[in-house]
């Protein structure tokens, strides 16, 4: 694996926070090691929304609505503190 150990124990408290099933950050991480790997191109938007949707499916509903907004705020080149200031809000 080529994601650093201490990256993936901090995605893994980070879902654990969000009281997200542990499916999320194994997901997670592997895109990640896919991407890092070069396995995976981030550039390619059809594989990026497949990998988008794998993630959909394993988040929890009341925090797929944070995750939809922090992805809309990437997609924008928008990411900004009232994001997650609205996730903090809600939690």
């Amino acid at each position: 694996m080529n994601v650093d150990f201490a990256i993936q124990e901090a995605i893994q408290q980070s879902v654990r926070q969000l009281q997200q099933p542990d499916t999320v950050s194994e997901k997670l991480i592997k895109w990640l090691d896919e991407v890092i790997s070069g396995n995976e191109n981030i550039d390619n938007e059809e594989s990026v929304y497949r990998r988008l949707d794998n993630l959909c499916t394993a988040i929890e509903a009341e925090a797929l609505q944070t995750f939809l907004a922090l992805g809309d705020s990437l997609r924008l080149g928008n990411l900004s503190t009232p994001v997650v200031a609205e996730a903090e809000d809600e939690a």
